[in-house]
């Protein structure tokens, strides 16, 4: 029988992976906004706010938007509904992020594959990524395995119900 769930882990490293994608996808915004001759972009600090978070008798804190903030106040009942919602924020963002490096490869006039004769970004394959017991889609190996602290990374979807299979530890290439 595999070990419990770390929740607490599992929602301290989330909403630090949740603060850095938002800030990421707000810096990555910027030079559009400017060639869109858009005055002033917004900031991560004035577009991210601070919440705390009291779940089971434990505070946590993430910088986060308001839309974020709202969709997870509602899912503080118990450590292990937080953590589900935590990683349901993270999956949209994995998501979203993935949608965007396709829609930019669409405006360099490249065909369907990334890097083709348009140019274009070359982004990093995503798949399902296990963090204690849980998985998470749409993730790059070198997240799942680093800043999430996952156990395991398959460049497939993740299958319902099941961990994905262990591609463990280390990194591409690492002997």
């Amino acid at each position: 029988m595999p070990p419990a769930p770390d929740y607490a882990k599992i929602v301290r490293n989330g909403l630090k992976v949740l603060t850095r994608g938002d800030t990421a996808a707000l810096r990555a915004a910027v030079p559009l906004d400017r060639f869109e001759d858009l005055p002033d972009p917004p900031t991560p600090a004035e577009l991210l706010e601070r919440f705390t978070f009291d779940v089971d008798g434990r505070r946590y804190h993430g910088r986060m938007t308001q839309a974020q903030y709202d969709y997870l106040r509602g899912k503080t009942k118990d450590l292990k509904t937080f953590a589900d919602a935590a990683l349901a924020v993270l999956r949209n963002v994995f998501a979203q992020f993935a949608g965007a490096l396709e829609d930019l490869n669409g405006v360099l006039g490249a065909p369907g594959a990334f890097g083709g004769p348009g140019g274009g970004p070359i982004p990093q394959p995503v798949g399902c990524c296990t963090v204690d017991g849980q998985q998470i889609d749409n993730v790059t190996e070198a997240t799942c395995l680093g800043p999430l602290g996952g156990s395991s990374w398959s460049e497939n979807p993740c299958p319902p119900g099941q961990p994905p299979p262990a591609k463990k530890g280390g990194r591409r290439g690492a002997r």
